[in-house]
């Protein structure tokens, strides 16, 4: 093989390497474009679930909250209701609950007013 060969198909070869360089750089650059764009709707994803989930956190909160209140206020007329049961049920069984008086008022000095 002459030199001049030789150097033809060193020229070739080197156009084709560089060829498939760019080629090969081309591709890379557009996968990495794919992926940052895969990243950020991902990060958009993520912001988007974290908004809801904040949002879902403080409705059940809140939901919790008039849950506990009304319980509340169930627990004291049950409290109430049972009261008045055990009155009744004191007076048939002849054990008649006397009201609680209210004390008598006084002034400073000890006179009621």
């Amino acid at each position: 093989m002459s030199i001049e060969r030789f150097e033809a198909a060193l020229a070739a070869e080197q156009g084709c390497r560089a060829a498939g360089d760019a080629s090969l750089s081309m591709t890379i650059n557009a996968l990495r474009d794919e992926l940052h764009e895969e990243r950020n709707a991902r990060v958009a994803e993520v912001a988007a679930l974290t908004n809801r989930l904040q949002a879902l956190e403080a409705s059940a909160g809140d939901r919790v909250d008039r849950l506990v209140g009304g319980l509340e206020a169930q627990a004291e007329h049950i409290g109430l209701l049972v009261q008045c049961v055990a009155q009744l049920l004191g007076e048939e069984a002849g054990h008649p609950v006397e009201d609680e008086q209210e004390p008598q008022r006084v002034d400073l000095d000890g006179e009621s007013y």
